[in-house]
């Protein structure tokens, strides 16, 4: 990203010492140099504009990259495989805590390719105004002993 902008400032610096020397006449250079800065100016601020855009498709292509990451990661697989036991561990996880008594909106796991959890993520509605913190240790705590998972593997994130 650096190298085509550092790119994009030496052929606009090339472009504007050429057009200025091909103007016709000195009447037309003001313009032309008023024209140029402003080119100046879109070509510098082009970095700082993703500060200032970080929209919905920026997120969609960053989790794009992100899975992407986790294909080609030997360690993490979520290949043919994660369809059938991956879903079929998560809805497993989801009801057990159901049964405990609180109400959450989903689980989401990631394994390693001998099907070992390495992440865990329970997503809580956020009207739940019961889910206490005690709370939240009590499922982390049951998801760590009854599927081997660290308690820091295993987060709760209102939704």
């Amino acid at each position: 990203m650096l190298y085509g902008w550092m790119k994009s400032i030496v052929i606009y610096l090339i472009l504007s010492g050429i057009l200025i020397n091909l103007a016709p006449a000195n009447s037309y250079k003001k313009y032309i140099n008023f024209f140029m800065g402003l080119m100046l100016l879109i070509i510098v601020a082009k970095p700082l504009a993703i500060f200032f855009s970080f929209g919905e498709a920026d997120v969609d292509n960053l989790m794009n990259k992100v899975n992407s990451y986790i294909d080609y990661n030997p360690e993490v697989s979520l290949g043919e495989n994660y369809s059938y036991y991956d879903m079929s561990l998560e809805d497993s996880i989801e009801d057990t805590i159901r049964k405990l008594g609180y109400d959450i909106y989903k689980v989401a796991v990631i394994t390693d390719k001998n099907y070992k959890i390495l992440k865990c993520t329970v997503y809580i509605k956020k009207d739940d105004l019961t889910m206490t913190s005690s709370s939240k240790e009590e499922i982390k705590n049951y998801i760590s002993d009854v599927y081997n998972v660290e308690v820091d593997n295993i987060n709760i994130v209102s939704r």
